[in-house]
């Protein structure tokens, strides 16, 4: 009478231990392509300059 729902608990974790370990796996993969990728803040301040230079045209008159 136990021993069915023991197996059935068991078979539960060890699905979750191998859920646990393949999202821990492709969360690993991620971080280690974007530790490696270049830092955005230059481009993203280059591609913010030409727009701080222009005059706004002022409605005051």
């Amino acid at each position: 009478m136990v021993a069915p729902v023991l197996k059935s608990f068991q078979a539960e974790v060890v699905a979750l231990s191998k859920r646990s370990q393949e999202a821990e796996a492709a969360f690993l993969s991620v971080y280690k392509q974007l530790i490696e990728a270049p830092d955005p803040v230059p481009a993203c301040e280059v591609a913010r300059g030409p727009d701080d230079r222009l005059q706004h045209p002022s409605f005051d008159s």
